[in-house]
């Protein structure tokens, strides 16, 4: 939900008016592994003041790509210099606003993760669920119309081929792979400035 309530805005956010602000406070906040840039802001629209605390479309702090840092010294160095800075207004609410306005693919592929692998994973599991039912209520229909001739309940036994069911096996092992490398798709991101640095 959060992900692509946050590509819409993103859809959005481009519409907004760029307007100048006086930067009030920048800074800095790490966790155990993550970062996160605050500020507060004020600017004016239409002869009213307002002030915002948004920085980027997403909230809150994470270690993707060296974005807060990036941030966070770029706003340091205008607040320094007393210079301003552009923010983004949405003219229907101009109460709403937003300093940085492009997507951060990175966080949003990372996000999505959670949503491919975990209802993909369910999705699957119903899918299977209902094509096994479907299968046994169309074989309980077969054993009540030929009760004597058995033979003919297997779908795969009434043209009197037996099919192979590797291709079955194929596919059980391609869902696996692709659920295993979703799991591990964010590695790149998160590794990538150890990398470097090594």
């Amino acid at each position: 939900f959060f992900a692509f309530k946050t590509l819409y805005e993103w859809t959005q956010v481009g519409n907004w008016s760029a307007t100048p602000a006086t930067l009030l406070e920048a800074n800095s906040e790490r966790g155990d592994d993550t970062y996160r840039t605050t500020a507060r802001y004020r600017y004016e629209w239409n002869g009213r003041d307002f002030e915002g605390d948004r920085v980027s479309l997403f909230g809150g702090g994470d270690n993707i790509g060296d974005f807060h840092q990036e941030t966070y010294s770029r706003l340091r160095n205008k607040k320094d210099a007393n210079q301003p800075i552009t923010v983004y207004v949405n003219p229907d609410n101009p109460a709403n606003s937003v300093i940085v306005r492009e997507m951060r693919w990175g966080l949003f592929a990372f996000m999505m993760i959670f949503p491919l692998v975990f209802g993909g994973a369910g999705g699957g599991i119903i899918a299977m669920g209902v094509y096994g039912k479907r299968k046994e209520d169309h074989k309980q229909e077969l054993r009540q119309k030929m009760p004597d001739e058995p033979w003919r309940w297997e779908p795969e036994w009434q043209g009197g081929n037996v099919r192979a069911q590797t291709g079955r096996a194929l596919w059980v092992m391609v869902f696996f792979a692709v659920v295993w490398n979703l799991i591990s798709l964010p590695l790149p991101f998160l590794l990538w400035e150890e990398v470097i640095e090594k």
